[in-house]
């Protein structure tokens, strides 16, 4: 299947070129499992759904690619490729997080910058911003 051959990638795009299924395969969702941009990017270029609705747990909890891309601690490159492709960087989690701030929370400041870049500043409470820098292993900030 598409969702196994990306564990390899090395079928992936004879599967894709044969027409595979790219939507409700959770496929979106595969390729974010690893830092793999060049299998991200094909599934892409043959239509794969950069905001492809989660269906399943623990999927559900991030609700999208962009979401699960973040909790797997994926690379700016990566989060780039899915943004240029069409990611919304205004997606909340289930419970209302915002792409930005579950970046910081994973610790992700690269990521939360690009998406700063994206979206404009958003004020973060002392808290979040402990967290952020706990999660980043900023002891300077943390204090």
């Amino acid at each position: 299947s598409l969702y196994h051959s990306l564990e390899g990638s090395v079928t992936t795009g004879v599967l894709l070129e044969h027409g595979a299924r790219i939507a409700g395969t959770n496929a979106m969702y595969k390729v974010l499992d690893d830092e793999n941009v060049a299998a991200l990017e094909l599934l892409l270029r043959h239509g794969g759904n950069p905001n492809e609705p989660a269906r399943n747990a623990p999927l559900t909890d991030c609700g999208s690619p962009l979401m699960w891309a973040i909790r797997r601690r994926r690379s700016r490159k990566c989060i780039t490729t899915l943004l240029d492709a069409g990611a919304d960087p205004r997606i909340t989690t289930p419970d209302g997080l915002s792409a930005y701030r579950y970046a910081l929370q994973f610790g992700l400041t690269e990521v939360a910058e690009l998406l700063r870049e994206r979206i404009g500043e958003e004020t973060l409470a002392d808290d979040e911003r402990f967290v952020a820098a706990c999660s980043s292993g900023n002891a300077t900030e943390a204090r």
